[in-house]
């Protein structure tokens, strides 16, 4: 099985410097050019299915990384971005004058402690759990494309190559990078940035 994870392209509230989480935002005309990049790269891919988050910056992204392959993207919910709570439509400036006691306790233990009135990142891994098993399941021999989110595409990547939580933490994801994913034996990730194959999570 080969797997890639694809981010949503650049939104309005990415160009403001603001959290979304569950909140949405459109895709500005940088990120219709990312995702339109990104469907360049995976013109070559077979996908078997395309899924995609509901919310509207990765269901349009999946829209448009889907087309060269006349298929429609299938929205998973548990493929939505990680709920911030009141975090959702700050910039850290704020955040950091709103939130100093919240952005503190999350400090301590990153992984569990949740951001106040959302998810936290363990929750997040839970509810992925069970879409990777149904890829590990239904998709054992084919390629598959998705199209997320940064933290809920980065956690996706982990658990697919079966990484620890310390690199998730130290790893990112931009709108132009595609992790892959290939599980035929032992899981080997590479990333597909600027016309070049990396190994590994990008670490910034």
């Amino acid at each position: 099985m080969k797997v890639f994870v694809c981010r949503h392209g650049e939104t309005l509230l990415n160009l403001q410097g603001r959290s979304q989480g569950a909140k949405d935002s459109a895709l500005t005309e940088k990120g219709i050019s990312q995702a339109e990049e990104n469907a360049k790269v995976l013109e070559t891919v077979s996908p078997a299915a395309i899924y995609c988050s509901p919310l509207g910056r990765a269901f349009a992204t999946a829209k448009i990384i889907a087309k060269p392959h006349n298929m429609e993207s299938i929205p998973v919910d548990a493929l939505s971005e990680i709920n911030q709570g009141k975090f959702e439509g700050t910039t850290a400036e704020e955040r950091k004058k709103l939130f100093a006691k919240e952005i503190a306790e999350i400090e301590k233990d990153k992984m569990n402690n949740p951001f106040p009135g959302g998810e936290s990142f363990t929750l997040l891994k839970e509810r992925l759990v069970p879409f990777v098993e149904m890829l590990k399941e239904k998709h054992s021999n084919d390629e598959v494309i998705v199209v997320t989110h940064r933290a809920c595409g980065r956690m996706l990547t982990v658990l697919l190559a079966g990484l620890s939580d310390n690199e998730f933490l130290k790893s990112d994801f931009l709108h132009y990078m595609i992790y892959k994913v290939e599980l035929n034996g032992s899981p080997v990730l590479t990333y597909l940035m600027n016309g070049k194959t990396l190994e590994g999570l990008f670490l910034p």
